[in-house]
């Protein structure tokens, strides 16, 4: 059992617990706020927490920065490599240095939009999908590079995860959409599932 004492130093970072992941001897903790990612030693029962750091946190509103060390999913992928989702990056974990490598796609105006990320899926060996509110994107983990899947419009922001997440199976990934596509100055509701063939590259 793990419990939260602020004082104590062999503590969860905070109480709001998000994602819980099982990794052999190791449970991460993914936190909201600003509690970033935990990790429990089994056996030892020693825990530690992590922070995560940007070189563009300057830009970042004050009141939200805490959000940097939201974390949203925590997925450890085909390659032996652990990935963390958070509100501000894709984070590839760094056991020799326990440090942390930092990606993100921007593709988007960051005046208007805000790209998170919330839910990582194996694709293949050197590949992920992340769910996130640009839509899905394919990460190559060789190149550090995102693909945007597919896009309905120019102006689309999505919102995907949620209580629903993707799934892929044979080359074919299903995508709930629980957001909003802006067209022009208004905004219409347009939720539902996008089914997508990865052979083809074309979305349904």
């Amino acid at each position: 059992e793990s419990t939260l004492y602020p004082s104590d130093s062999n503590s969860l970072a905070n109480d709001m617990i998000i994602e819980i992941y099982p990794d052999g001897e190791l449970i991460w903790v993914g936190h909201g706020g600003s509690g970033g990612l935990s990790c429990i030693n089994k056996t030892s029962g020693e825990i530690k927490n992590y922070q995560f750091e940007s070189e563009d946190a300057v830009a970042i509103p004050h009141e939200k920065r805490e959000a940097l060390n939201q974390v949203w999913d925590v997925h450890r992928g085909l390659e032996g490599w652990l990935w963390i989702a958070t509100e501000f990056g894709l984070y590839k974990f760094d056991p020799e240095n326990e440090s942390f490598i930092r990606y993100s796609f921007e593709n988007l105006d960051p005046k208007k939009h805000r790209t998170y990320y919330e839910n990582i899926l194996d694709l293949e060996p050197g590949k992920l999908v992340v769910e996130s509110s640009a839509g899905p994107l394919e990460f190559n983990t060789k190149t550090g590079t995102f693909r945007q899947l597919f896009q309905i419009g120019q102006e689309d922001h999505y919102y995907f995860g949620g209580d629903a997440y993707a799934m892929i199976n044979q080359g074919v990934g299903w995508f709930p959409n629980h957001g909003i596509t802006n067209q022009g100055t208004t905004s219409q509701r347009n939720s539902g599932i996008i089914q997508y063939n990865f052979s083809s590259q074309s979305s349904i």
